[in-house]
């Protein structure tokens, strides 16, 4: 997602927060719009497919800098 805008990542991160909301509470499939270069793309998730949104969503987020570093794994004995 180079060269995007923050305020454009921020508007397709809370659309796509949106959907899968919506998604997971089974309210209904949902279709995400969004613009790129080549022109307006829309995706359609279903419930099924709501890993693949979450991931999208997971994308965005990380383009924006919203992300938590992982933490250390620990080995208890």
């Amino acid at each position: 997602m180079i060269g995007v805008p923050q305020a454009t990542l921020q508007q397709w991160l809370t659309q796509a927060q949106g959907a899968y909301q919506a998604l997971m509470t089974g309210a209904m499939a949902q279709t995400v719009t969004y613009a790129n270069g080549s022109g307006n793309r829309s995706v359609t998730y279903s419930k099924a497919q709501g890993s693949a949104l979450y991931a999208h969503i997971r994308q965005l987020q990380t383009a924006l800098g919203n992300t938590r570093p992982r933490r250390a794994a620990r080995v208890q004995f």
